[in-house]
């Protein structure tokens, strides 16, 4: 279900053995052809538990090598798990693969990207939902004192680069082993989510009316009518999601023809006054 949520349908029925959870820490956020991505972690289970392996560009002339280590080691894996991947690290990577005139090893990779089924499901109660305020908020993973926020990696590297101290970049190898770990763990938290019988109990209310748009918008109508009923049943949500939920409800019950209990869901919004309802 987390595949069809995030639209990567691909990834369906895969093992998640066979998924490569991947991060780069990069020398500018542009993106552009001067960008290195000197830094590579990748993470994945298999029976010892979860292996975090990181690739470091001591100096830029080992990016070929480190690019190299990477495509060997992509080859066990049939898909890609990323945090804004789709539209950032692997199109980073894909071109300092085509610039260093190495095969691309992830054209043929299933990716889930989980930053838009992240924004989905907490657009509503989270005002910012990056990867860690995730983590601290929905997975309440602590960090430590050696955690560096990101916007300082770049001027550590060059830093680094110019003076050979490697001290500091601990700090950054701490911030990236991080936020593969905070994958990992946001993807099993949504994957056993998604599979919950007890969603309700899960979810936050509001996150809960989340998950029933999710449904919605991938066609699962018979799950979405459930969530929905129950909140609207429960009174589980505010004034200002109340509204979206009796016109969500109701235009499901109008397109099943189930016309008395759609006038019933825009009776409750008429209440409160909702135009759209009324007419």
């Amino acid at each position: 279900t987390i595949a069809d949520a995030s639209k990567a349908s691909q990834v369906k029925g895969e093992n998640v053995s066979r998924l490569l959870f991947l991060d780069t820490e990069t020398t500018g956020l542009s993106g552009g052809t001067g960008t290195l991505a000197f830094l590579v972690g990748v993470g994945y289970f298999d029976e010892r538990g979860f292996v975090l392996k990181q690739y470091l560009c001591r100096d830029p002339l080992e990016e070929p090598a480190m690019l190299l280590e990477i495509a060997n080691l992509a080859e066990n894996f049939a898909g890609l798990v990323t945090f804004n991947g789709k539209s950032f690290d692997i199109p980073l990577l894909n071109s300092r693969y085509i610039l260093n005139r190495l095969q691309k090893p992830f054209d043929d990779y299933s990716h889930l990207d989980l930053l838009h089924l992240s924004r989905k499901l907490w657009k509503n109660r989270l005002q910012s939902r990056g990867l860690q305020d995730l983590e601290q908020q929905i997975l309440e993973i602590p960090r430590t004192s050696d955690e560096i926020p990101g916007w300082m990696i770049p001027e550590i590297y060059f830093d680094y680069l110019r003076t050979g101290n490697a001290e500091p970049i601990k700090g950054v190898l701490y911030h990236n082993g991080m936020d593969i770990v905070s994958l990992a763990a946001l993807f099993i938290y949504l994957a056993d989510s998604f599979d919950s019988e007890s969603l309700s109990e899960t979810f936050h209310p509001i996150d809960y009316f989340s998950m029933g748009v999710l449904y919605h918008d991938i066609g699962r109508l018979d799950l979405a009518e459930t969530i929905y009923s129950d909140c609207y049943k429960r009174h589980l949500l505010g004034a200002d999601l109340n509204i979206s939920l009796y016109h969500r409800l109701g235009d499901l019950f109008k397109r099943q023809q189930r016309f008395s209990e759609a006038v019933d869901v825009w009776q409750s919004a008429a209440e409160v006054e909702d135009i759209d309802s009324i007419i």
